[in-house]
């Protein structure tokens, strides 16, 4: 038996699907893409015998001994995210219940709760509002904001309405709306973790991400800046330790990704107590680990479209850089790139 790695982003539209039907499940075009261009990511974050699952042609033309192309009946299979998809993968180990408790917006608002009352006022100001969960029918608030369905992640179904923007209007749709206040923000920060069988919290670094209209760009690598943030938010870092380390999970265990960002009010930088808490490998955990394989990295960051100028460059995985050798300053491809690449991965030097 083999641990299997599937990155399939876009996992959450499986969410609502019930078991049976995730069998057939397929993704919109843009996420099979997305899937499909960047299937072979795991080879960075791997441990030695996993293997990782990869569509036939990059198995056949982009060889490496741990990719598989479909997994045995006894293998574990390791998603990016967990979800009724799985089951054309044969017996799921979670049910469908959990993988929706742990896959839908509605903890970071209760995640958020628990920071504020941790706190005990000691640093937030008054503005540090909780997140609104609106229920169809419900009346938005008129605060400038940002609202995100039920079910996303990467900024997939995110709005922002900033001030003078924020219509007077109802939740017509079927599920609930997640409301945050608009804040103007400074800096995007990821705070990683990893949570064990027995409860213990492990901090495991500070990711440095980038976003475009709310969607993932990309993480600085090895920046300095990292160590000013930790030095200065040390006590948030404590104060999420302690609030992940009694938050209810119904048993999960593993790695969990809490995204926030930072602002000015009354001339000080705060940060918010949490803008999104996502239960399952992120790409912070991913730049953590590419800043262990490539220190002398400075980005990471995933590109649309425009690909054709890394065509016939070996990636990194491929042998292009042996541990402890050091690369020349460049743009590396870190997935293959071929005349039908859409989105490819990219290591800045």
């Amino acid at each position: 038996m083999a641990r299997v790695h599937f990155y399939n982003p876009g996992y959450e539209a499986s969410l609502l699907l019930p078991l049976e039907k995730g069998r057939g499940f397929t993704p919109a075009k843009n996420v099979r893409l997305l899937r499909r261009d960047l299937a072979t990511l795991p080879v960075y974050w791997v441990e030695e015998d996993d293997r990782i699952l990869v569509p036939e042609s990059l198995s056949r033309d982009f060889f490496l001994p741990s990719f598989v192309t479909c997994p045995s009946k006894d293998d574990m299979i390791e998603p990016w995210g967990r979800a009724p998809e799985l089951a054309r993968f044969g017996a799921v180990s979670h049910s469908e219940e959990e993988m929706r408790f742990w896959g839908n917006r509605l903890r970071s608002p209760e995640l958020f709760g628990r920071i504020l009352l941790l706190d005990e006022g000691r640093h937030f100001p008054p503005e540090a509002v909780p997140p609104l969960v609106v229920r169809p029918g419900a009346p938005f608030p008129m605060y400038p904001q940002v609202r995100k369905g039920l079910f996303g992640s990467s900024g997939r179904g995110v709005s922002f309405f900033q001030k003078g923007s924020t219509p007077q209007e109802i939740n017509d749709g079927r599920m609930p709306v997640i409301v945050e206040p608009y804040y103007e923000k400074v800096e995007d920060l990821g705070f990683e973790f990893y949570l064990s069988e027995d409860g213990t919290v492990r901090f495991l670094g500070t990711s440095l991400f980038e976003t475009e209209t709310g969607r993932y760009a990309g993480n600085r690598l090895n920046d300095p800046h990292k160590a000013e943030i930790e030095a200065y938010f040390g006590w948030y870092i404590a104060l999420l330790t302690e609030a992940l380390r009694g938050f209810d999970l119904r048993g999960y265990s593993g790695l969990i990704g809490i995204d926030t960002l930072t602002y000015r009010s009354g001339g000080r930088l705060r940060i918010v107590p949490l803008i999104e808490v996502n239960i399952r490998r992120t790409m912070g955990h991913l730049a953590l680990k590419l800043e262990e394989l490539f220190p002398e990295a400075s980005r990471f960051e995933i590109l649309f479209g425009d690909c054709a100028a890394f065509q016939g460059k070996e990636s990194l995985y491929l042998g292009q850089k042996a541990l402890g050798d050091s690369l020349s300053p460049g743009r590396y491809p870190l997935t293959p790139v071929t005349p039908d690449t859409r989105f490819c991965a990219l290591l800045t030097v």
